[in-house]
């Protein structure tokens, strides 16, 4: 039995992979996270998570993150290049999230509250910040600009060779340009390209 969940039935264990439905249509919540992927390897991977109703934090183990520390709930892991478009500019880049599917920080289970400062705690002691961000968005990614539709937590320390800009929102021009860039991206896909 494997531990993948699945959006259509969270409570159900599936028996494998290949038990998955046909691909469906993807949601507007889901068209606007993979608008801003910014990667093409990082589309790829979240259009394939999204089809097949698979959320990326609640199945770690089916990305090509390293689990770096795992805690009263919570797992952290290191942002891999090729996901990110911040890593030319990024000292550190990590992620942290609870490991069920949660949208907003009032959902937190109390030991999850517990356990974040514990993690706080472990990522200062094994990572050099000297500055830098701690940041989440909550709720509907059509509302934060957000990727993927589960509670997380970015860590970024920038390596001061550029500039480091963390949107909520975009205004009409960028969010042109990020629709421009996924309509290819999804030309590539849909034509069999892979990374």
């Amino acid at each position: 039995m494997c531990d993948v969940k699945h959006y259509w039935n969270k409570t159900e264990r599936c028996g494998s992979i290949s038990c998955m439905p046909p691909k469906r249509p993807l949601s507007e919540e889901e068209l606007e996270c993979l608008r801003g992927c910014n990667e093409y390897l990082y589309y790829c991977k979240m259009r394939e998570r999204f089809e097949d109703g698979v959320c990326a934090f609640c199945n770690p183990e089916l990305f090509d993150n390293v689990v770096l520390y795992q805690i009263h709930g919570w797992t952290v892991w290191g942002v891999p290049r090729g996901y990110s478009s911040y890593g030319h500019v990024l000292e550190t880049q990590l992620v942290f999230f609870p490991r069920y599917h949660i949208r907003h920080l009032n959902d937190l289970k109390q030991s999850e509250r517990e356990g974040f400062w514990e993690l706080i705690d472990w990522i200062y002691q094994n990572y050099s910040i000297p500055g830098g961000a701690f940041f989440t968005r909550v709720g509907n990614m059509s509302h934060n600009v957000g990727t993927v539709p589960h509670l997380h937590f970015n860590v970024f320390v920038p390596n001061r060779l550029g500039e480091v800009i963390i949107p909520l929102q975009k205004d009409y021009h960028t969010w042109m340009e990020d629709d421009r860039r996924m309509k290819e991206f999804s030309a590539r896909y849909e034509a069999g390209e892979r990374p």
